[in-house]
């Protein structure tokens, strides 16, 4: 097999979408804060509108452009969206932790909401596996004191909640069912399996496994990638060599409809495999709640934000955000550099129809100016210099974007 390696710039892109290879959204063009991100779901239900819900505090729709959605009647400033699943019929559920312990179940269909009557006492809902509209599995977590052995399994079924409880295992995570008498859940101590009224780790990987159900296949993943089939485990060692050799951990997966598998990882890029690997550099940080809509885009969350990422094209999603929101500057690339390098930043609409003036100034690490690369007014929007430092000395330099009030400074470092 051949591998290759595509890096891309990091950057905010909110133009057209069509022709670029990813966009990020963040605080700067939609509603949504980086910083508290938990949860991606994409409704590709048969007739569904390929809409994209994102949770933090709240849930946000994507159908185009970023709307609070509306269908969310509580107070959601008391709880996180911990997880959002999708039934095949397209009814939306979330698992919301609360505060003082008032976790809830939610479901959500035709704007109508429904909270599963149950009293989960000290613990709180996290991952949801959802079979259907009677039926789904989720985990829960003890919220305090969190003691070993004190972590449950829901189930609903039939319009009622059991509990079973977690035996010694703790930090439970994803549930997924095997048959209607086994289940597979993640924990702190690796995999386990639940059958009957017994339990057994059946795979040790000290909390980093995870769990993922994907058309009746089960997949495990973190420092390997596996699959569960009758009782046992397939391993797919060309994956495996490649983690090792790039020390990498898997943080999401999933498989597109030409069964090609993805692959997020905790440093960021993401894996192609299929007839030959490709490796995406994307992100500064793990990339988690990988998903694919019907147009064959990759959507993930990472610190920085949501992601949209295509190989190919980014397929246009209904409307084409336009407005910047802030000002931005981006950190430059490559960095370090030699000989030069491409400093990226952004300029908000004005209220007033103004353009305002824009310096962007290059300075060495004592402070003394070397390079005045923009001093004039410009119009909104995304913007690109390039600084060529080739009769400049190995160090470190300094670029600062000064606008309408607003400074911003970054480090870049020159190495010849």
């Amino acid at each position: 097999m051949k591998i290759k390696l595509v890096l891309f710039v990091l950057c905010v892109f909110v133009g057209s979408l069509k022709g670029q290879e990813f966009i990020l959204f963040d605080e700067l063009n939609s509603p949504l804060n980086s910083n508290y991100l938990l949860s991606l779901a994409i409704d590709t239900t048969n007739g569904s509108t390929n809409d994209v819900y994102v949770g933090n505090k709240y849930i946000y729709k994507y159908d185009g452009s970023w709307k609070l959605f509306d269908s969310l009647k509580i107070d959601s400033l008391s709880y996180s969206i911990r997880d959002i699943a999708i039934s095949p019929n397209g009814t939306i559920w979330t698992s919301l932790s609360g505060d003082f312990f008032q976790g809830k179940v939610v479901s959500f269909f035709d704007s109508k909401m429904n909270v599963l009557d149950y009293q989960f006492g000290l613990c709180d809902p996290t991952y949801i596996y959802v079979e259907n509209d009677t039926t789904l599995y989720f985990s829960l977590l003890n919220a305090w004191p969190h003691q070993q052995g004190e972590d449950l399994i829901g189930i609903y079924e039939n319009d009622s909640i059991k509990t079973v409880l977690g035996n010694y295992y703790w930090w439970l995570g994803e549930v997924v069912p095997v048959s209607n008498d086994t289940l597979l859940f993640s924990s702190g101590l690796g995999i386990v399996r639940f059958y009957g009224n017994e339990t057994k780790l059946i795979y040790s990987e000290d909390n980093l496994a995870k769990l993922k159900k994907i058309k009746d296949e089960i997949f495990l993943f973190g420092k390997s990638l596996l699959k569960y089939k009758n009782g046992s485990f397939i391993y797919y060692t060309n994956v495996d060599t490649l983690l090792n050799n790039n020390s990498l951990t898997i943080t999401s997966f999933t498989i597109d409809n030409k069964g090609v598998y993805w692959i997020g990882t905790d440093k960021g890029s993401l894996i192609k495999y299929g007839i030959d690997y490709e490796i995406y550099s994307l992100a500064n940080s793990p990339i988690y709640d990988l998903s694919i809509d019907k147009n064959g885009n990759k959507w993930f969350l990472s610190n920085e934000g949501c992601y949209i990422f295509n190989e190919d094209k980014i397929v246009s999603t209904k409307k084409e955000p336009t407005e910047i929101f802030s000002y931005n500057l981006l950190q430059n690339y490559p960095n370090p550099f030699n000989p030069s390098t491409v400093i990226k930043y952004q300029i908000p609409a004005n209220a007033k129809s103004e353009m305002p003036n824009v310096k962007l100034v290059v300075y060495d690490i004592l402070g003394n100016e070397i390079a005045t690369l923009v001093n004039e007014k410009q119009a909104s929007g995304n913007y690109e210099v390039k600084f060529d430092a080739s009769n400049l000395s190995s160090g470190v330099y300094i670029y600062k974007l000064q606008s309408n009030g607003f400074i911003s400074a970054k480090k870049m470092m020159f190495l010849k």
